[in-house]
């Protein structure tokens, strides 16, 4: 979801897509209203959210449930810290930060705030915070 028209698909690495937010205020307001965005994690693990100059690292917290296989934990919005396009080489996955819907779809802003992750691999985040193939019975993966 595109905020104020300022907000840019950026291409790095491959070619892999990931949106970069025109300012840490618009990442925390669609944070707050629980809305998707898309976050990379970076080589020391941490995930964050991509301005034009900076990253706002995005923190998962307690794991909170499962449901239906989907792992959720409670979040919250760090403070940004410099970023510069020569810095892409510390990403290692390009992710989808996707809140627990409720009956009626998307949470209302002021829900507790609880996430799941996705990679564009299709790995999921599990509730140790380790990011994997889904554990689904029978399954094979490659």
């Amino acid at each position: 979801m595109v905020e104020d028209g300022e907000d840019d698909m950026t291409s790095y690495s491959g070619g892999v897509k990931f949106l970069t937010y025109s300012s840490e205020p618009a990442i925390r307001s669609m944070f707050e209203r629980c809305r998707p965005l898309s976050i990379v994690q970076l080589r020391n693990g941490a995930f964050g959210c991509i301005t034009n100059d900076a990253i706002v690292e995005l923190q998962c917290n307690d794991y909170r449930e499962t449901v239906a296989g989907v792992c959720y934990h409670l979040w919250s919005v760090g403070a940004p810290q410099n970023f510069m396009a020569s810095d892409v080489h510390d990403i290692t996955n390009y992710c989808l930060l996707l809140p627990k819907l409720i009956r009626t779809g998307l949470p209302v802003a002021g829900c507790e705030p609880l996430f799941t992750v996705i990679d564009s691999e299709w790995r999921d985040i599990h509730s140790d915070k380790t990011m994997n193939f889904p554990k689904y019975p029978d399954a094979e993966y490659l």
